[in-house]
């Protein structure tokens, strides 16, 4: 699999004849970012910025995204994704602190050692990132994926990381409807709404009022081509945040022991709890039951 750090920068739409300042939709929609089939956010700043990850795998076969963007840089939580999955981290940069240094980190846990860390800003990546014409820097940068992916050393093998999935929905009987999920993560801007669609059995993302899509690709930025992204299953993963020198652009994201979990899959909520035992280990979720969680096929987001 393949990791990248999506901007999730801000764009002024209308709405309602007012104009409002939204994160990741209209000029700063992704592109290419259908074909993932995990999505993460978390704080990037303390004030309630958030930054997502996307998790790309199975389109990975198809040859697909042959482009994402734009990609901006990575924080700690950032890196211990990549060692859940022990698959390639694409991203451009990050802090440089003492006890927040992205770069030790990385080497630390032997990613460059592997050959899966990718730091658009190097030379090594050169040849396979570009700045898009027409789009406001600094959130133009796209990643070739596959071009990046093709670099990892043929030997490098990740283990494969299971989730449990049901064809048929466990959670109905006893299980309270949840039509809708309101995301606040303390910035006004950031604030997110999932909302379910019985028909097509999937949560519609929203950011305020406005639909949360992707490009078609970093060649077609049409509005009329854009590409809702749906999600089988919400997650909302209970951690602490501590901030490195009391910096909160530094954020370190709990990410190994345990903690609460809210669930939503299927139109229902699940209240449940999460595991990972070391950074070597994925993060297992489990049902009320004390069962690991049974999903529904298709894609995830992880709060």
């Amino acid at each position: 699999p393949m990791l990248v750090q999506y901007s999730n920068g801000y764009a002024e739409v209308k709405i309602d004849n007012k104009t409002v300042s939204l994160a990741g939709v209209d000029s700063r929609s992704p592109w290419g970012a259908q074909y993932a089939d995990v999505v993460y956010e978390g704080i990037l700043y303390r004030t309630g910025t958030t930054r997502l990850t996307f998790l790309f795998s199975d389109s990975l076969d198809d040859g697909n995204p042959v482009a994402f963007g734009p990609v901006r840089s990575a924080r700690y939580g950032h890196v211990y994704l990549r060692e859940e999955w022990q698959g390639g981290l694409v991203f451009r940069g990050g802090p440089e602190a003492v006890d927040n240094d992205i770069q030790k980190l990385l080497k630390t846990l032997g990613a460059y050692e592997k050959g899966v860390a990718f730091d658009l800003e190097t030379n090594l990546t050169r040849n396979y990132s570009e700045r898009v014409k027409g789009v406001k820097s600094p959130e133009n940068l796209s990643a070739d994926i596959i071009g990046l992916r093709a670099l990892i050393p043929s030997d490098y093998v990740s283990q494969p990381r299971a989730f449990l999935f049901a064809d048929l929905n466990p959670y109905t009987d006893g299980y309270a409807f949840a039509y809708q999920i309101n995301l606040d993560w303390g910035d006004e801007r950031n604030i997110s709404h999932f909302k379910y669609d019985e028909l097509s059995n999937v949560y519609y993302r929203y950011c305020g009022d406005v639909m949360f899509k992707s490009f078609e690709s970093v060649d077609n930025r049409a509005e009329e081509d854009m590409i809702p992204l749906t999600f089988a299953n919400v997650i909302i993963q209970r951690v602490e945040y501590e901030y490195a020198h009391n910096n909160k652009t530094m954020p370190q994201m709990q990410c190994i022991g345990e903690g609460n979990a809210d669930i939503f899959i299927g139109g229902r909520y699940i209240a449940g709890y999460w595991v990972r035992e070391s950074a070597d280990d994925p993060t297992i979720y489990y049902d009320d039951q004390g069962n690991e969680i049974q999903l529904t096929r298709g894609k995830t987001f992880i709060a």
